[in-house]
């Protein structure tokens, strides 16, 4: 099975140039396309048309405010998205998880695992 992920970090910026290498060299079975996205409208679009099972963003991307995020993860439940620092060696996975609570000690429990 082959994962789909959509790139949508600034074109020809060393993140973009590191990413292709890494996903060039590393033999995984990773399709990766990038984005052109200006909106999150144009976002949206390419995600639903890539059928993309995870969304790269670079951390200063204007995608990454609070309002785009909770809006891609509502519309791609199944969706990870993962933030890049370009000034750093970190990234954010963000996915939405559903579990079901069987009692109270069951969050607690759930966020002790993280």
């Amino acid at each position: 099975m082959s994962i789909h992920c959509l790139v949508a970090v600034r074109k020809k910026s060393l993140m973009s140039n590191i990413l292709k290498n890494l996903f060039a060299v590393s033999g995984s079975r990773m399709d990766a396309v990038d984005s052109e996205a200006a909106t999150l409208d144009e976002l949206i679009g390419e995600i639903k048309s890539s059928q993309a099972d995870v969304v790269v963003i670079e951390k200063s991307s204007p995608f990454v405010d609070d309002g785009a995020l909770a809006s891609l993860l509502t519309l791609f439940v199944e969706m990870v998205l993962i933030i890049v620092s370009e000034d750093s060696n970190r990234f954010s996975v963000i996915r939405k998880e559903e579990v079901s609570l069987a009692s109270s000690s069951d969050l607690v429990d759930f966020i002790s695992s993280i």
